[in-house]
């Protein structure tokens, strides 16, 4: 997609730039940075702005709701790529800090690495993921950027793979 494609499905969707943006967790001017030029068009924001365009389209204003749905099915998809259990990920309490328990390390992991999906894939801002996953905005972003310090993994890489290509579709 290229600005002149984002600009178009903005202006046909009849909904404020400001209700897209926040649909789709985006700081308040950002779609004018990127349409203007001042900032770049990535696939992943291009992917987030699609998104927001379909919810409010579809009038889904409950953005807790979409939160948490997209929390769960990103445990669902990390869970089955790390070979545990959703509900043991969803089960497990961020705040019990078991760090001598390995089911309980495993869990911690793929619940970053969904609220790292959940947030740069799906556009849920870290407050929104705070909730649904039961932790605190703090502990969200440190998962975030735990995750960032991850991305040199070949494992990882070949996982936001899939993901980029099932978004850029």
């Amino acid at each position: 997609m290229d600005i002149a494609e984002l600009d178009t499905m903005i202006r046909e969707a009849g909904q404020p730039r400001s209700a897209i943006e926040r649909a789709a967790g985006l700081s308040a001017g950002y779609l004018w940075c990127v349409l203007s030029g001042r900032r770049a068009l990535t696939d992943t924001m291009a992917a987030r702005v699609k998104l927001a365009v379909r919810r409010l389209q579809r009038g889904d204003t409950n953005t807790d709701a979409s939160a948490a749905a997209a929390y769960c099915l990103a445990v669902a998809y990390v869970a089955r790529q790390f070979a545990v259990c959703p509900a043991d990920v969803l089960a497990s309490d961020p705040s019990r800090r078991a760090t001598a328990d390995a089911a309980w390390r495993t869990a911690s992991k793929a619940r970053r690495w969904a609220l790292y999906i959940a947030n740069i894939y799906m556009g849920i801002p870290g407050a929104q993921l705070a909730r649904a996953a039961g932790m605190t905005k703090a502990a969200v972003s440190i998962a975030l950027n735990a995750i960032e310090d991850e991305r040199d993994n070949a494992e990882i890489e070949a996982m936001l793979a899939d993901i980029d290509g099932a978004f850029s579709s």
